[in-house]
């Protein structure tokens, strides 16, 4: 990165490493979309949740096209495509943030693999939009992941010199784009909270990745973990932000290996690693997801590679877990919803996806 705006260098917090039990009691509910396919890396994706248990997510059929699917608390599972969606191979339809009054964003890709993001109503009607300089090239285009309870959505969009930029898409249908540093690859947007606090990463010139934090009047702090390392696919990547302010995500250090960290309000760090996980290249913890009490869940690598759940407490402590079928490794949080209910996906024995519901 040439320069960086309102560089802040965060506090590294001395963090315990916490208690960890594989004891886990909760009950899982396991779904698949009817259709999806059964072949390896095919399935269901559950991404997100909202206050109500309502899922959002996308499958993939047979012929590895995309759809959109929103589940509601009772089960009914609804499928749905994007106008703009194609129907060539890994092109389609992908659902993200979902907020309370199951209002769904996502992008859909067209047969040309261009990116188009929208918004789908509870009625099943569209808004596609694109960002105001979004490309057309394979590739390029708008990529929305998260919407508030006032349907304000935020995400990122490719140019056509291949640059990223943020983006917070007002009810209106106004557009505000930005970018947290100037040079490099640009800005990719993971998350936004409640009040319009918008999370991510920059992109340097040598590929590593810079956590930001865009405050609702635009402000933007960019901070890296202590430790991160420089270089291709490393640094800090900022991932979710509940409403207090408290900031998780991950930093990749100079060999490669994931810890996860959870930034408070006031800018100091606490980095962590789930106990059992992994310390080559390649493993480690990974933080997807923290709700208002400050518990985050996530995935993590063990030392052989394989992936389990987490959730960590906000004293520090953890449980690892798997979603029932997942043959022992394979299970991927992704979201909170009320009462520390939790969504995701796991693979089975086969490499197919199923999407499941954690019930504390």
């Amino acid at each position: 990165m040439k320069t960086k705006t309102n560089f802040m260098l965060v506090m590294l917090c001395t963090a315990g490493m916490g208690l960890s039990t594989e004891n886990d009691s909760a009950k899982f509910i396991g779904f698949s979309v009817p259709g999806a396919g059964s072949g390896n890396y095919e399935g269901t994706y559950a991404v997100a949740m909202n206050a109500e248990g309502t899922v959002s997510g996308y499958w993939n059929d047979s012929g590895n096209v995309y759809h959109g699917f929103v589940r509601a608390p009772g089960g009914a599972v609804t499928t749905y495509d994007a106008p703009d969606s194609g129907t060539a191979d890994y092109s389609g339809c992908v659902g993200q943030g979902i907020n309370k009054s199951g209002e769904i964003t996502g992008y859909s890709q067209d047969n040309n693999y261009v990116l188009h993001g929208f918004l789908r109503m509870p009625d099943g009607t569209f808004a596609e939009f694109d960002g105001p300089l979004a490309g057309t090239q394979p590739n390029q285009g708008t990529t929305p992941v998260a919407i508030d309870n006032s349907g304000k959505v935020a995400g990122s969009y490719i140019d056509a010199n291949g640059i990223s930029h943020g983006f917070v898409r007002q009810p209106s249908g106004t557009f505000i784009s930005f970018d947290a540093a100037s040079g490099g690859s640009g800005t990719v947007v993971y998350g936004m909270n409640e009040l319009g606090v918008v999370v991510g990463a920059t992109i340097d010139s040598a590929f590593t990745f810079h956590g930001f934090v865009r405050a609702a009047n635009g402000t933007i702090t960019n901070f890296d973990v202590p430790g991160a390392g420089s270089g291709a696919y490393l640094g800090t990547f900022a991932y979710s932000v509940n409403s207090p302010g408290g900031i998780a995500g991950w930093w990749r250090d100079s060999a490669g290996v994931f810890h996860g960290f959870i930034r408070e309000p006031g800018g100091s760090v606490t980095s962590f690693d789930e106990p059992s996980a992994g310390t080559q290249a390649g493993q480690g913890t990974n933080p997807y997801a923290i709700d208002e009490e400050g518990r985050i869940t996530g995935f993590y690598y063990d030392g052989n590679g394989v992936v389990h759940g987490f959730l960590r407490q906000p004293t520090g402590d953890f449980i690892s877990f798997e979603a029932p079928g997942s043959q022992g490794g394979g299970t991927l949080p992704y979201s909170f919803g009320a009462d520390g209910l939790i969504a995701g996906y796991y693979w089975d024995s086969t490499g197919t996806n199923h999407g499941f519901i954690r019930v504390p």
